[in-house]
């Protein structure tokens, strides 16, 4: 079984694989661009940082002041990576029957596709598929992923076990939100709610409030950091798009792409990240067939605070 399903083409035609297009895939950026990664990580390794000292400072208490109950707390996370694979097979003997010319070895090599023009090819493709599967590992991992119809939020039919290598940030943002951390505000969208695709498209609603809110009432410690983002989904930014062309003050020319290939606009000096792998996962496995899971999502934070660990620095993109 090869990997693709080449169509039946003349020798001509198919003369140089390197001529074959790529369908388009989502590439928002490396991941590294709005997350903290951390290379040379092993399980159990710590990681600690102290929280600021409390109130200090009364009116002087004389030549013999007592001390005040100042204190900082230590905060502390275990590293615990996971392992993963993936495994896919092609035979050059169906290769050798549909192309005319990969480049492949001769004689006793012939079968060795390390090297040819083939694999060339096929490490684009599974370098891009590599791209999204971090995107998916570190968005909307795990590890207790189910589907619909045994009480999760992915797809009757999709194999739940892309999903659970890990607890990616939103699980770990919902996790924090059911033990009611005040590390965690939240900023309910009524759309997210309705009943079917249709209705969640066509409920009205305010983005621009929604966007104020969710950053007027982070929590302060956010605003004594220098690495702020705030992240929406496409579904959000399409209609924060909108709501913002039906006001004098906004022009569509406003909105652009970052270095990092992203759709952004600046609101309350913030620059606004469109997060299209978001839009994918959710259109594509997180619904249940008749609505979408929490489409319309923006996230206020630091890129300190979304730290993903790796090995190594070969982790990424390596074949």
């Amino acid at each position: 079984m090869g990997i693709i399903n080449f169509p039946t083409a003349t020798k001509q035609e198919m003369m140089d694989i390197s001529e074959v297009a790529f369908a388009n895939v989502v590439t928002d950026g490396p991941l590294a661009s709005y997350c903290d990664v951390r290379t040379g990580v092993k399980s159990g390794d710590r990681l600690a940082w102290v929280n600021p000292l409390n109130m200090v400072g009364k009116p002087s208490r004389g030549c013999e002041p007592e001390s005040d109950n100042a204190s900082a707390t230590l905060v502390e996370k275990v590293w615990a990576l996971k392992d993963y694979d993936f495994r896919i097979e092609q035979c050059y003997t169906e290769l050798e029957q549909i192309l005319y010319n990969l480049g492949l070895k001769d004689a006793i090599d012939r079968g060795d596709l390390s090297g040819t023009e083939y694999a060339t090819f096929l490490d684009t493709l599974i370098t891009n598929a590599m791209d999204k599967m971090y995107k998916r590992f570190v968005w909307f991992g795990d590890t207790e992923a189910a589907n619909v119809a045994d009480g999760g939020k992915i797809l009757n039919g999709v194999d739940v076990d892309y999903y659970t290598v890990v607890d990616g940030i939103f699980k770990q943002i919902d996790t924090m939100i059911a033990a009611g951390d005040e590390g965690v505000v939240v900023t309910a969208i009524a759309a997210n709610t309705k009943a079917t695709y249709a209705l969640q498209m066509s409920e009205v609603w305010d983005p621009i409030a929604i966007l104020t809110s969710c950053i007027l009432d982070a929590p302060v410690a956010i605003e004594a950091e220098s690495d702020q983002q705030v992240m929406v989904s496409r579904f959000f930014m399409n209609k924060l798009k909108a709501k913002m062309l039906s006001l004098p003050q906004y022009t569509d020319s406003q909105f652009t792409r970052n270095e990092q290939g992203y759709r952004t606009v600046t609101f309350m000096g913030y620059e606004i990240m469109e997060m299209k792998e978001w839009d994918e996962q959710i259109k594509n496995y997180i619904q249940n067939g008749t609505k979408y899971y929490k489409p319309f999502r923006a996230l206020f934070t630091t890129k300190s605070n979304l730290k993903v660990g790796v090995p190594n620095t070969d982790t990424f993109g390596q074949l």
